[in-house]
C-alpha cells in the first residue's frame, strides 16, 4: 500500500488517473508514473487498486502473485536477492 494524506483524487478522474500522458499536477508533471505503475504490475498479473476520498488523501494498494514454483523448490531462488515468508516474497 501507499498512502497519503494529500488532497485525494477527485471522481471525474479516476476514469483516467492511470492513462498515459494525463496528469494533475499541470505542467510540473508528464502523467507517466501511474501508467508506467500500472504497466509493470499488470506484466507481473498483479493488479492495482486506488482507494481516495477528496480532501482526506489517497491509497493505491497493489497486488502482485507470488512466485509458487518458487515457493516450492527453494533452489530456484538461490541466486535471487530475497527470501520466501508465508506466501508472499520479501525482498532484503
Amino acid at each position: 500500500n501507499v498512502i497519503d494524506n494529500g488532497p485525494g483524487v477527485e471522481q471525474d478522474k479516476l476514469a483516467w488517473i492511470f492513462e498515459p500522458f494525463n496528469t494533475t499536477k499541470g505542467l510540473k508533471g508528464t502523467g507517466l508514473g501511474l501508467a508506467v505503475t500500472k504497466r509493470i504490475v499488470y506484466e507481473h498479473k498483479g493488479r492495482i487498486r486506488l482507494e481516495s476520498t477528496p480532501g482526506k488523501g489517497a491509497s493505491f494498494k497493489m497486488i502482485l502473485p507470488a512466485d509458487l514454483d518458487a515457493m516450492l523448490d527453494p533452489s530456484a531462488t538461490s541466486n535471487r536477492a530475497g527470501h520466501m515468508m508465508g506466501d508472499s516474497l520479501g525482498i532484503l
